[in-house]
């Protein structure tokens, strides 16, 4: 039996409501993010934060551009990004297409080897790193390309690298597979949900740490204070790999969705 109009029309203006009041939640950190670049200097270290500049202002730009020369700085992440995507494109679509249309010997394994070294390594590579920026030694000073002989510690850098290719796996590897488990007409409202939980991540995450940072007197002064932050990390990480290892082991049981298989079946 069908719904009165009336009562159909509620409903969908119901779940409008609650999806635009979602996507307002999702936004805000970006929103208030870019409403503290116009702060003046400390406004922002207020507790409770503001929402909006007191006297908005361009001085943060001004020094951001005149002192850490960031023109250059960003050419060259600009640089970096387009030749990573361009190539990780060209490369992920012709194995995507392998996996996918092409049947040869060992594809199976292949796939599930894949996985393995994208999804489990990632996240057992983040709880050895946050420790290692925390407590090993620095090492020498690398000369840094493309910039006016800027020098970052070996150690900072080699950490760098890594985690920066742990988060571009990551996603990579988790973001595909929701439509493996979410049906089609619910996908828009999984991926939505999934920004969503980023997005509160962003906002909330940086307040603790930063919180952690001044109750421990973090600072080049005393390195030793940012050690609280980098642990509050490590337990996220490991909280990431309890996750994984409970997404595989629902994988491996007769209730799986077929992430482990490119053709999302298990072969009979």
């Amino acid at each position: 039996m069908s719904r009165p109009v009336g009562e159909t029309r509620w409903r969908a203006a119901g779940v409008n409501a609650a999806l635009l009041a979602l996507a307002a939640l999702s936004l805000a950190p970006l929103a208030w993010m870019l409403s503290v670049s116009f702060m003046p200097r400390g406004e922002a270290a207020q507790f409770p934060p503001p929402l909006l500049p007191s006297a908005p202002t361009l001085d943060n730009y001004r020094e951001l551009f005149a002192r850490t020369g960031m023109a250059r700085h960003f050419g060259n992440s600009l640089l970096l990004a387009v030749s990573i995507t361009g190539l990780s494109l060209l490369v992920n679509t012709m194995a995507g297409y392998a996996f996918a249309k092409l049947r040869f010997r060992g594809r199976e394994r292949l796939f599930q080897l894949l996985l393995a070294a994208l999804v489990v390594p990632a996240q057992v590579a983040m709880l050895p790193l946050f420790l290692l920026v925390t407590y090993a030694p620095p090492g020498p000073d690398i000369p840094m390309p493309f910039t006016d002989g800027t020098r970052v510690p070996l150690t900072l850098l080699v950490v760098m690298l890594m985690l920066g290719g742990v988060f571009s796996l990551i996603p990579a590897v988790m973001w595909p597979a929701v439509a493996y488990i979410v049906r089609e007409s619910r996908l828009g409202s999984a991926y939505s949900m999934m920004t969503l939980c980023q997005q509160v991540g962003v906002a909330l995450v940086p307040l603790v740490v930063g919180r952690f940072n001044t109750a421990f007197g973090a600072g080049p002064e005393h390195p030793a204070g940012y050690a609280p932050g980098m642990w509050f990390y490590t337990a996220l990480a490991a909280l990431g790999l309890l996750f994984s290892y409970l997404l595989w082991r629902a994988e491996s049981g007769p209730a799986a969705h077929g992430l482990e298989y490119p053709s999302g079946e298990k072969p009979a």
